[in-house]
């Protein structure tokens, strides 16, 4: 996010300055992943570009944004167990999950903006 620093002189220069995830929106939501995947919306208007996950399950999920019909395989981005990320979704409309092994492993997801 760019915005302009006062200068002593009285001139202002432009500088990029980080932004945390905003939690002023929505709240998240819990998903259950298993070893099929499924694709949920998260992001209706598609107007967030990121979407927060945090996978307190005991296995690696992974996770693909997309239209409703997106598909998570192997090959998707991992999500360690116990891992907390920001990835940027563009303006993907929902998540799909997909488990390592075992089935109803709850991950938390939040559309928004920021890291």
């Amino acid at each position: 996010m760019e915005r302009l620093r006062d200068l002593p002189d009285g001139t202002h220069v432009r500088v990029e300055t980080p932004l945390n995830f905003s939690v002023a929106t929505a709240d998240g939501q819990n998903l259950t992943a298993s070893t099929s995947s499924a694709a949920t919306s998260i992001d209706a208007s598609g107007a967030s570009d990121n979407v927060m996950v945090y996978n307190s399950s005991p296995v690696t999920i992974f996770i693909k944004c997309g239209t409703s019909g997106v598909t998570a395989t192997t090959a998707s981005m991992p999500v360690l167990a116990g891992e907390k990320g920001t990835y940027y979704k563009g303006s993907a409309t929902h998540i799909a999950l997909l488990a390592a092994s075992g089935s109803g492993q709850t991950i938390w997801v939040k559309a928004g903006e920021g890291s």
